[in-house]
Order: C-alpha cells, then sequence, then structure tokens
C-alpha cells in the first residue's frame, strides 16, 4: 500500500501533469490577450520571447508586443526594436526596427536610439547610407 501511495504522489507532482495544467493557463492567458487584455498580452510576449513555457518564437513574440505597444505599454518597444533588428530572419525588419527604435528613444532608451541609428545608416534608411557613421 505505501508503495502505490508514494508512485501517486510522483504521478501526481510529475512534470506532464503540470505541463497541462500550464497548457490550460496558457490558453487562458492566450483568450485574454485576444480579448485585448494588455497585462495578457505583455505575458504572452514575453513568453514567446523567452520559451517560457512555451516553444521560443520570434514571429509570436513580436505579434503580441506590438499589440501592447499598440495599447500603450512603453516596455515592448525597445524589444520590438531589437526582435527586428535581429531576431529570426522570418521577421527581420529593418524599417519596423527603426520606427520602434524611434519610439523606444522618445522614451529615454539610449540603446535603443544608437540601434536605430546604426540601423538607418548601415541600410539606408531614411538616411544616406554610411558605414562610418553606422559603426559609432
Amino acid at each position: 500500500m505505501r508503495f502505490a501511495s508514494i508512485f501517486l504522489t510522483l504521478f501526481l507532482l510529475s512534470p506532464k501533469l503540470s505541463c497541462l495544467v500550464g497548457a490550460q493557463d496558457i490558453e487562458q492567458l492566450r483568450l485574454s490577450a485576444e480579448q485585448g487584455d494588455e497585462a495578457s498580452q505583455f505575458k504572452l510576449d514575453v513568453m514567446y520571447d523567452n520559451g517560457t513555457d512555451v516553444q521560443k518564437d520570434d514571429q509570436e513574440a513580436a505579434k503580441w508586443y506590438e499589440l501592447a505597444a499598440e495599447q500603450g505599454n512603453e516596455k515592448t518597444n525597445p524589444r520590438l526594436c531589437e526582435l527586428y533588428a535581429f531576431g529570426d530572419i522570418a521577421i527581420r525588419n529593418y524599417e519596423e526596427s527603426i520606427k520602434w527604435c524611434k519610439s523606444a528613444a522618445k522614451n529615454g532608451h539610449t540603446l535603443a536610439h544608437e540601434v536605430g541609428k546604426a540601423l538607418m545608416y548601415h541600410h539606408g534608411i531614411d538616411a544616406k547610407p554610411n558605414l562610418r557613421k553606422a559603426r559609432r
């Protein structure tokens, strides 16, 4: 009987079971995010960006970051700047990166300002290409 009790306890505490509960929580979070809850959108973007409890997915992260940004979450702007500049090749978009870098820079993110400026000069977007200025 004691063996059965230990086995049952181990089974109930197993990662598989906690993943099932996590999947339900993630689905609930996704539903809230789809209904426009900015906090849920922000949680999802961070989860997909870092691969926390979900498979890392830059495209999905960018989607949720943008939705949160559109609702005024300024914390997402620097990350969108980075994702579009250096993320998965499928979402790399220097024009979008510069847009979000400028937005982040307006809120005092100096690194985003520097990334945006380097992209502008390196790729000749909104500025004449200048590799010397891009490296600064």
